[in-house]
């Protein structure tokens, strides 16, 4: 009976931690939609940059597509380089904790994006995530990233999204983004960030684990008494 319940004891911490460790080392066949064109001026140069978002799929270390060949959504983080359309780019996956803004990045793309997600939406918070990624000053109109001209609900909604991030992070906020959103880091393209999902086992899934652990525990106790 011991054995038992050893081995049930690691089997839900499997179930639970397994879920959220992402062994991906490769983009896979990235495909962007353009969301708007934007006059800027970046680091002091004027510059037309278009924004929008990825899907792509993730390739793992043991050579298979995570989740079966899911389709992932990603933003550029790295507006330096240019990005790679198709075909397969060699990344390494950091923790958004573990990257310049990474965690007021996260945060964005998870409060503010949804599948449903106007093109004005999601242009927003492409601009949003470079103001981030360049100088962090909240700002479109000041520093080394500044938006001129173009959808103006799009710079909008950008500002919004930027005045709304909190000061600080609580250690289940973090422990959330960080579980929920991985960036590649690539050295030779644009960097992206990309939702992975909800990796948390649901409430109920965990209820009824702890319920069949403590009844596992309790008819042991009665087999040794």
């Amino acid at each position: 009976m011991k054995t038992l319940v050893k081995f049930f004891t690691v089997a839900v911490i499997l179930v639970i931690a397994l879920p959220a460790i992402v062994h991906a080392d490769s983009f896979v066949d990235a495909k962007w939609t353009n969301r708007g064109r934007f006059s800027t001026t970046f680091e002091g140069h004027s510059q037309k940059m278009s924004v929008g978002e990825f899907t792509l799929q993730l390739r793992g270390g043991n050579g298979q597509l995570l989740n079966g060949g899911e389709w992932f959504t990603g933003f550029c983080v790295d507006p330096w380089q240019w990005a790679k359309i198709g075909g397969e780019l060699p990344v390494e996956f950091v923790s958004p904790e573990d990257y310049d803004n990474g965690l007021q990045i996260a945060w964005m793309f998870d409060t503010y994006y949804t599948e449903e997600s106007t093109q004005a939406e999601i242009a927003g918070l492409q601009l949003a995530f470079w103001d981030m990624i360049v100088d962090a000053d909240y700002d479109l109109t000041a520093g080394d990233f500044i938006v001129n001209g173009g959808d103006q609900d799009a710079i909008d909604k950008a500002a919004s999204y930027l005045a709304s991030i909190p000061q600080a992070f609580s250690p289940s906020e973090i422990a959330w983004l960080n579980s929920s959103y991985v960036i590649g880091k690539s050295g030779t393209n644009q960097d992206l960030i990309v939702k992975i999902g909800d990796p948390v086992p649901e409430p109920a899934t965990l209820l009824l684990l702890g319920v069949g652990i403590v009844g596992i525990l309790g008819v042991a106790r009665k087999r040794s008494k």
